[in-house]
């Protein structure tokens, strides 16, 4: 069966051209820092593919931070987390440590169970993930970072990170393949009524690698995608020259433009004309810090995804041209 990898809605004849004032200071103060390290989100389904396209993508170079494994250095004897989980649900603990599976039993079957626990964890997951980020990004070691999780619908990192990627694959497919890891069909029921449909999980694809095939389909896709959209995309936010097409971002692709920015506590409003103004949202925190609102949007748009090249800030997607025009309210 063929692999499909869809940029999905990456352009459409609606041009959006920003222009830029005032920002090369701010922006100049940041890229002296070094390099912006190319920061992915994937997530898919369970039995959608998700690990194996993980590993693929670790093969070509990328460090994964793989969510589940964050949980499980986190749930170790000794550690806070423990300790909660301990308390909340002491028949999972064996041996001294929690059993996964026997926790997994009790939260999939119930959803306020799933909900406190995700209360427990979140947080600390969070914590964990952002500090090895910034670990990885203050080395200048590597050019790329995928953060895998499932949960990327309804968690707090919707569009936090430069892009999402979803595989996917039809419904009986993914039953099949939970079958052959040895799954019972009423525990795969539950597993996938616990998630997000494949139609909402779509919403917020970037990218979608549709993995109805074999693996070998999808690490022949991962290479493919790798070379050809994330190198690009990781050159780009070098702010040296562009690599990428000159079309412009679709109508899906700004709706999910402008939720990014949201993340990184901007707003993106379109003018009659069709342009995108951007600019610090009302409330937005600088941790306690005065500091200059040209460095916390420059600081905004660089997390969003967007480079300063050439006198102006431009995403640095190889899928689409945007330029942004940063102004005060």
């Amino acid at each position: 069966m063929l692999m499909r990898v869809v940029i999905v809605n990456a352009s459409c004849p609606d041009f959006f051209r920003l222009r830029v004032r005032g920002h090369h200071e701010a922006a100049t103060a940041i890229y002296q820092k070094g390099n912006v390290m190319l920061t992915l989100a994937l997530t898919g389904g369970i039995g959608s593919g998700k690990s194996t396209l993980s590993r693929a993508f670790s093969r070509c170079g990328a460090h994964i931070c793989d969510l589940d494994l964050v949980v499980r250095r986190l749930m170790e004897p000794g550690t806070p987390l423990f300790g909660r989980i301990a308390s909340q649900w002491p028949g999972t603990i064996r041996e001294g440590r929690i059993d996964r599976a026997g926790l997994a039993s009790i939260v999939f079957a119930d959803s306020r169970e799933r909900e406190r626990l995700n209360f427990l964890t979140h947080t600390a997951v969070w914590e964990e993930v952002d500090r090895e980020l910034a670990e990885l990004s203050s080395r200048g070691e590597i050019e790329v970072a995928i953060v895998d999780f499932a949960l990327l619908p309804r968690s707090s990192r919707e569009f936090y990170y430069h892009a999402n990627i979803v595989v996917s694959a039809e419904v009986d497919i993914r039953r099949m393949r939970l079958r052959g890891r040895g799954m019972e069909s009423a525990d795969i029921e539950r597993r996938l009524a616990s998630q997000v449909n494949a139609e909402e999980m779509l919403c917020f694809a970037d990218i979608q690698v549709d993995n109805s095939g074999s693996i070998e389909d999808l690490q022949k896709c991962a290479v493919t995608l790798w070379h050809e959209w994330v190198l690009p995309f990781a050159h780009n936010l070098g702010g040296g020259s562009r690599i990428g097409v000159c079309s412009p971002p679709g109508v899906e692709a700004c709706k999910r433009i402008v939720r990014r920015l949201e993340a990184h506590g901007c707003e993106g409003v379109f003018d009659d004309d069709g342009r995108l103004r951007v600019f610090l949202a009302e409330g937005s925190e600088s941790g306690g810090v005065t500091v200059n609102p040209d460095v916390r949007l420059a600081e905004a748009l660089t997390r969003a995804g967007y480079v300063y090249a050439r006198g102006a800030w431009r995403s640095a997607r190889p899928d689409y041209f945007l330029e942004v025009l940063p102004v005060e309210r």
